[in-house]
């Protein structure tokens, strides 16, 4: 769970920039 959701927020945040 900790690497998929790991995967979710780094995605998010290069979305964000």
């Amino acid at each position: 769970v900790d690497y998929l959701l790991g995967k979710q927020a780094y995605s998010g945040k290069t979305d964000s920039e």
